[in-house]
């Protein structure tokens, strides 16, 4: 009796243990304290390197990257019940400032088994007003007033190989004359958010700017695309991919 007596100790012990394991592995995962939006930059699978001209996109354009600086806004959190939850309004980044590159925020996510994130690339027209951000670097994105107002919704500059002179590209975007340039993105999960807190980043491939569905060329902007809705229209358009969404451990 007394060998069975320490045999079922010894099974309580064990249980014990193993409980309390699962729950300080439980606290691990869920340890959180805060919540975390990074954002990192990528041509194809690798991270950009800046101002060298070692890129070819869909038009056969050899470019480099100097310049990358957007709004994102409206950043919300979905389930399939219809709740949300607003992350934030308005999201400026430049990815040559590491000050913009992690946002955190501290209010806690509800317990409602969020299952994708979508977000304004730019503004929408009604929330993309001229005077909102008085100060550097914001107001360093506004758009001419003669144009439409309000604000770029992304500076992304470079040089590329044009028959065999280096040429200086813009790739800005905007509100043109009332045209509503912006697009909304929708990005699946792919582990829900139930718990307070996540850590979340979002991958941008700049490739993606220049093709599907549009094969997009730089020598048709050697003028710049800020007065060109069909140029507006064609970044609109490709940008549907570009994003993507990785959930940290």
């Amino acid at each position: 009796m007394m060998f069975k007596g320490n045999f079922l100790k010894s099974i309580g012990l064990t249980t014990v243990l193993a409980a309390a394991m699962f729950l300080q592995s439980c606290e691990k995962e869920n340890g959180l304290t805060q919540s975390t939006l990074r954002f990192t930059h990528k041509v194809g699978t690798s991270n950009v390197i800046y101002d060298s001209l070692m890129y070819t996109n869909e038009a056969s354009n050899l470019f480099s990257v100097t310049l990358l600086r957007y709004f994102i806004s409206d950043v919300v959190l979905h389930n399939t019940s219809g709740d949300t939850f607003v992350i934030d309004t308005d999201i400026y980044v430049d990815a040559r400032d590491t000050n913009t590159l992690t946002h955190v925020f501290t209010t806690e996510v509800p317990n409602k088994t969020f299952t994708h994130l979508t977000f304004n690339f730019g503004f929408s027209n009604e929330d993309n007003v001229s005077g909102m951000y008085p100060s550097l670097p914001e107001s360093g994105m506004v758009w001419p007033d003669m144009m439409g107002g309000g604000y770029h919704y992304m500076k992304f500059e470079g040089k590329f190989l044009d028959n065999s002179m280096i040429t200086n590209f813009k790739v800005h975007t905007g509100m043109l004359n009332g045209n509503a340039n912006y697009f909304t993105v929708t990005l699946p999960l792919a582990e829900s958010i139930s718990s307070k807190f996540f850590d979340m980043t979002l991958v941008m491939d700049l490739n993606n700017w220049f093709r599907t569905p549009n094969t997009f060329d730089l020598a048709n902007i050697i003028g710049g695309m800020m007065g060109n809705q069909t140029a507006q229209t064609q970044i609109q358009q490709n940008g549907q991919d570009v994003f993507s969404v990785i959930q940290n451990d």
